[in-house]
């Protein structure tokens, strides 16, 4: 399989080439989870998979809670679809708790904190519009719990890995909470073997070709329980050798688009993110001008699926200001600044 066969096959199954995808919780339930860690750019990761889209049409899904945002995959935040985060979070926050109790015991976190920090969410938050971050913090203060330090994080973070709460939508600066009272939360909760077989089958119908090593370091499962998922997947996935590795994939290599144009990926893009080996996308020494010492994945431009540069933006009134730095040949890019700026309802200028 060679390289450039790959990395058609991933832009098509990451919804970028060839979008199947009507609405941003289409979008967000086909990948399984999307990384939201920069809020803005998030929504631009959404509406790069939606052509066509604006950020009204996202921030309406946000608003209607048809996609919501939590700590879910590795303990980051992500987007999931209103009924998926349930089961995700069933699968998925039991490790991530137990690989927090150290911290918090430095903390001083105590179980009876946490008991006390959900009556005080439920009370504060029940019936009541969202609270931002600073309002939540004054509801435990009053009540006499201590939010020093990094403990307020800790406190809201394991509020959200235990279900009781997720972000609500931004207020102006402000990022808010809200009680996760959804439909799906009276659904009997999905068996762990089904929950690790829907997750498996996520992965790979959005992201393949990719190895059991990527699924592994994306989804924050053991190797054991990713290794279940591919036998779960058996019927609907096939395996090519490539590089000395073993890829995994639920469509034939054959049925490929053709691409040769530019793309704006946003911070923290599924694109890079979710593979462990980022080699295809990455040339030799890119990696320091993409991704800083402390994971922080910085908008790069792509050029038939790799990387050729990096970019940021301004908005000054109706203007969307792209500057762009060469990491190697710049294609054209009027084309993708043109969607860009239109999704944000701007008028591009390139710089």
């Amino acid at each position: 399989m060679p390289t450039a066969d790959l990395i058609r096959q991933r832009l098509a199954r990451q919804q970028m080439t060839s979008s199947t995808c009507r609405t941003p919780a289409e979008v967000v339930s086909w990948l399984g989870g999307m990384q939201a860690q920069d809020y803005e750019h998030s929504k631009w990761a959404i509406g790069l998979r939606l052509p066509d889209s604006t950020v009204q049409l996202v921030d309406q899904a946000i608003a209607d809670r048809n996609i919501l945002r939590s700590w879910i995959m590795r303990g980051t935040l992500h987007w999931a679809a209103a009924d998926d985060l349930h089961w995700m979070l069933d699968l998925l926050a039991p490790r991530l708790l137990a690989g927090s109790a150290g911290r918090h015991r430095q903390l001083g976190l105590e179980p009876a904190d946490f008991r006390r920090s959900r009556s005080i969410l439920e009370n504060a938050l029940s019936g009541r519009a969202p609270l931002t971050r600073k309002e939540i913090a004054e509801e435990y203060q009053r009540a006499g719990l201590d939010t020093s330090g990094q403990r307020l994080y800790h406190l809201l973070q394991r509020a959200g890995l235990e279900k009781i709460i997720c972000f609500g939508p931004k207020q102006g600066t402000q990022f808010t909470f809200t009680l996760l009272e959804q439909p799906a939360a009276n659904r009997p909760p999905l068996p762990r073997e089904e929950a690790v077989r829907e997750l498996t089958k996520r992965y790979f119908q959005s992201r393949s070709p990719a190895t059991l090593e990527d699924f592994v370091w994306w989804s924050g499962l053991t190797k054991t329980e990713a290794r279940l998922g591919l036998e779960l997947n058996a019927k609907e996935l096939s395996s090519i050798e490539y590089q000395g590795a073993t890829y995994w994939s639920d469509a034939p290599v054959e049925t490929l688009t053709t691409f040769g144009g530019a793309l704006f990926l946003p911070a923290f893009d599924e694109y890079l993110v979710a593979y462990r080996n980022r080699e295809h996308a990455l040339a030799p020494g890119q990696q320091k001008s993409v991704i800083s010492s402390n994971g922080i994945f910085y908008p790069v431009i792509l050029a038939d699926g790799k990387v050729a540069g990096t970019w940021k933006r301004t908005f000054r009134g109706p203007r969307a200001i792209i500057e762009t730095t060469a990491l190697g040949k710049l294609p054209e890019l009027e084309e993708a600044a043109a969607s860009f700026a239109s999704f944000w309802e701007k008028t591009p200028e390139l710089s």
